[in-house]
């Protein structure tokens, strides 16, 4: 399974994923104690799904230590709340691919300008993905 997700969260993108918190945390009071968006996109998801972009990045460890990504900044930057003309706004992450374990990320963009330049508010998001191995043999059988 794979799904691109416009999901206007999370809040905090945080490196290590248990420290990412989404707009609309399950229990929290503007829900009145109901389920909130943290069981689709953050660290309680219930659902085998996993962030193509955190996958990558788990698999290219060099990689990652070279973005250094100060705290409390994104990932990558797939929007901008509060952009105004003298303002570029809040950096946020909410487009993303989400991808079941059959799938391995070779490689991820989010392509913020050329959305923009395309006349949206959103980056483009595009990941080259491939079956695992081990799907093809269970397929096989």
């Amino acid at each position: 399974m794979v799904l691109g997700a416009d999901a206007n969260t999370p809040l905090i993108d945080a490196v290590d994923f248990t420290g990412t918190r989404t707009h609309w945390h399950s229990g929290g009071r503007r829900l009145h104690g109901e389920p909130g968006d943290d069981l689709l996109f953050g660290p309680s998801k219930i659902h085998p799904l996993d962030d193509a972009l955190r996958r990558w990045l788990a698999d290219h460890p060099k990689d990652t230590a070279a973005l250094a990504i100060p705290p409390n900044e994104p990932l990558a930057v797939t929007h901008r709340t509060g952009r105004r003309k003298n303002s570029p706004g809040t950096a946020r992450r909410f487009d993303s691919i989400w991808v079941s374990p059959h799938w391995t990320v070779q490689r991820i963009d989010h392509l913020h300008n050329e959305g923009i330049a395309a006349g949206s508010d959103h980056a483009v998001v595009l990941a080259d993905l491939a079956l695992t191995p081990d799907y093809h043999e269970t397929v096989g059988r």
